[in-house]
């Protein structure tokens, strides 16, 4: 016979031992693993132990990192009203089907209230303003649904006698790529007759597809962080960076910002300044600059 006060018995969080924990980490989404961490010291230190898939902890690591910075927890009474909520598998399919894990997990998982800066598809207002702080991306570009994204093939400049392939090495002036087309994402582009800005001196050995999203348009010389989603015939080791570009012919590899999203987000955090004037509301002439309609 089952009594009444057995039936009503149920297992506690701290009732389970170290074992089944360990086993069930590995499956919980990143918003899941904060939760934990924040049940009791035990938790918290068995999230630390568990085998996390590498991205989820990158992503993890970043967030933890979110709390140890001043700039971070200052701009939450500022970021947080002005989010709203947005579907993020609707979000995902504007985008092209196979784009950096990193990026995905972080649109699928990342916590809202985490925003970093001013950067996240969820924020209802283009422009940002933080009272205290002064971050490097002020125009939320991927806010926008559909986001901004462009296919750009590029011839790489390749020295005479070198090798095939793509090498993210600085040339002698700096200039990795000269930029040959812009088309709609899904282009089947082949590049034909004599379309060249090689230098004498410079093979055409190599030309690759990137398909790239802006990111924030963030200086009024019109120069765009924008992060590569994909890309093709060599440019798929290209594929996760974040460069500071615009519309032109040169992608040089000092603009190179990051080599990750994640790092990318990090370097926001890193780069935020307090502000010694607090910002009022963005202007036209503001408004204008910071188009990411602009040189696209």
């Amino acid at each position: 016979m089952i009594y009444k006060h057995e039936r009503s018995q149920r297992i506690k969080g701290e009732d389970l031992p170290n074992e089944i924990l360990l086993q069930i980490y590995p499956y919980m989404p990143l918003q899941g693993l904060i939760a934990a961490r924040g049940v009791d010291r035990r938790w918290r230190s068995l999230v630390s132990q568990a085998y996390i898939y590498p991205i989820r902890q990158r992503l993890l690591e970043l967030y933890l990192y979110c709390l140890e910075k001043p700039a971070f927890l200052d701009s939450r009474p500022d970021v947080i009203p002005h989010i709203i909520p947005y579907d993020r598998d609707d979000y995902l399919k504007f985008l092209p089907d196979v784009i950096p894990e990193e990026f995905e997990l972080w649109i699928r998982e990342w916590p809202a209230y985490g925003v970093i800066g001013w950067i996240w598809p969820g924020l209802k207002e283009r422009l940002g303003v933080c009272k205290d702080w002064s971050f490097t991306c002020r125009c939320n570009c991927i806010g926008h649904c559909p986001p901004f994204v462009k296919t750009i093939t590029f011839h790489q400049r390749v020295a005479n006698g070198a090798s095939g392939g793509l090498d993210l090495s600085s040339s002698s002036d700096g200039i990795l790529f000269h930029a040959a087309a812009y088309l709609p994402v899904g282009t089947d582009i082949t590049l034909a007759g004599d379309i060249s800005w090689l230098d004498e001196g410079e093979n055409e050995m190599v030309s690759i597809e990137l398909t790239v999203m802006c990111v924030c348009t963030c200086t009024s010389d019109g120069r765009r962080y924008w992060l590569v989603l994909d890309g093709k015939r060599g440019g798929e080791k290209m594929k996760g960076v974040v460069y500071l570009g615009n519309g032109g012919v040169d992608l040089k590899s000092e603009d190179i910002v990051s080599q990750s999203w994640p790092d990318f987000l990090q370097l926001e955090l890193d780069c935020a300044k307090p502000c010694t004037h607090p910002g009022g509301p963005c202007s036209a002439v503001d408004e204008l600059l910071h188009s990411p309609k602009l040189g696209l």
